[in-house]
């Protein structure tokens, strides 16, 4: 499994779900058959048979809204990934390319996704801050920054959940043998990420979502725990061969400085982690400081 999961409340609707379904889910076995491509034969027969399983919602409810219930089932050989859940960040990612393309301040960003996490807020992303998703997606920046965060953030989910039928890494409660665990499917998809010469660009993204994720109001219990021996362990990664990360075409004297730049934001993470009173000062002061009542003007279309 992965990060955590998602209630029933909803945010999108059947029909919008449906519809991204059909979008979506060829793009998403393909990345699987990718993944398997790069391994060995032995490998291959270590994972056994893999089915893609596209609910319209996460079926676990752990008492937040994380929109991370993305999910590996042993027993069944299947990697669940809730379409509403990959929707979601989808758009978020979109939003947060407009932003950086805008200069507009990303906080309101994180306020938004804190607040629908825990309940206090239901609108999709581009409902809450009032911007046309079609009009966004004319800015050729934000258009492919998305699509490359998206596969990044995407390509690592998938890769990690093959790691727990690899590892037939059954779930556990909390605790180190969970940690260790979550370290070996880390690990797998690090590997299977350098096989490919993918760029670990939005891991620092997902992984401060998590780290959010390990604290909520609602009193979640996260099915995929952080910690930062685990982050520790994914930036040392990154750390030891950010090359190893790269297509055979990228520009490396640009590209390397970039990895480590990402591994070093990681390394960040792990330290907010093991901080425990800063967590919940920081949610508190980001939804204080950028209410949804400035939403709408956060980054408007010009």
């Amino acid at each position: 499994m992965f990060f955590g999961s998602a209630t029933q409340a909803q945010i999108y609707d059947d029909v919008t779900l449906e519809q991204a379904r059909d979008r979506i889910s060829e793009g998403l076995a393909q990345t699987i058959d990718d993944m398997l491509a790069v391994m060995s034969d032995e490998e291959r027969a270590q994972i056994g048979p893999v089915t893609l399983d596209l609910p319209l919602r996460s079926p676990v409810a752990v008492g937040q809204r994380s929109m991370l219930g993305f999910f590996a089932d042993v027993r069944a050989r299947r990697i669940v990934v809730p379409i509403e859940n990959w929707l979601f960040w989808s758009d978020y990612l979109i939003l947060q390319s407009w932003f950086e393309s805008q200069e507009c301040a990303p906080e309101n960003l994180l306020s938004y996704y804190l607040l629908m996490r825990d309940g206090a807020l239901d609108s999709v992303p581009f409902e809450a801050f009032e911007l046309p998703k079609s009009g966004v997606l004319r800015d050729g920046f934000t258009s492919e920054t998305s699509l490359h965060m998206l596969a990044s953030v995407g390509e690592f989910i998938l890769a990690h959940e093959l790691g727990h039928l690899f590892h037939n890494l059954r779930p556990l409660g909390p605790g180190d043998a969970a940690i260790q665990q979550e370290q070996t499917a880390d690990a797998f998809a690090m590997t299977v990420m350098a096989r490919k010469g993918r760029t670990v660009a939005a891991m620092a993204f997902y992984f401060m979502i998590a780290s959010f994720n390990e604290m909520s109001s609602a009193g979640a219990v996260s099915t995929h725990p952080l910690s930062s021996e685990r982050l520790v362990a994914v930036a040392e990664r990154i750390r030891a061969d950010p090359a190893a990360f790269l297509a055979d075409n990228a520009d490396r004297e640009r590209e390397v400085p970039m990895q480590l730049s990402m591994a070093d934001s990681i390394a960040g993470l792990a330290d907010l982690l093991t901080d425990e009173a800063l967590l919940p000062f920081i949610v508190q002061s980001v939804t204080a400081m950028f209410p949804v009542s400035g939403f709408s003007t956060a980054c408007p279309m010009k």
